[in-house]
């Protein structure tokens, strides 16, 4: 609908690595793709541990994964280690998420 009317299309997503490849599947099928939202770096460190093999964003790019399907692997284990927690993402006017940021990024230099 969005391509007839000559309107670009900018998908959102922040909730994981698994929506992200799906969405990067999309983008690249999408004639009329614009740009794609990444929230990796606002959110936990190991994020994008929660797939195998693929880091999606090299250079300033996204890459697509080549294997069969969406072309990722889930880490069971690194899964199962961070269950699902519900309203776990506070609020981004929230004071937590804005200290949690900062503290993830202490930890990510060491």
């Amino acid at each position: 609908m969005a391509e007839v009317q000559d309107l670009g299309v900018a998908p959102h997503v922040s909730i994981g690595p698994v929506a992200l490849c799906a969405a990067l599947h999309f983008d690249w099928s999408t004639p009329n793709f614009l740009i794609q939202e990444n929230f990796a770096e606002y959110d936990v460190s190991w994020r994008n541990d929660l797939v195998r093999g693929w880091n999606p964003v090299q250079n300033g790019e996204f890459l697509l994964p080549s294997g069969p399907g969406l072309g990722i692997e889930l880490d069971t284990t690194v899964c199962e280690a961070h269950p699902y927690k519900e309203n776990s993402f506070p609020s981004l006017w929230d004071t937590q998420w804005v200290q949690g940021f900062a503290q993830d990024q202490r930890e990510k230099q060491g």
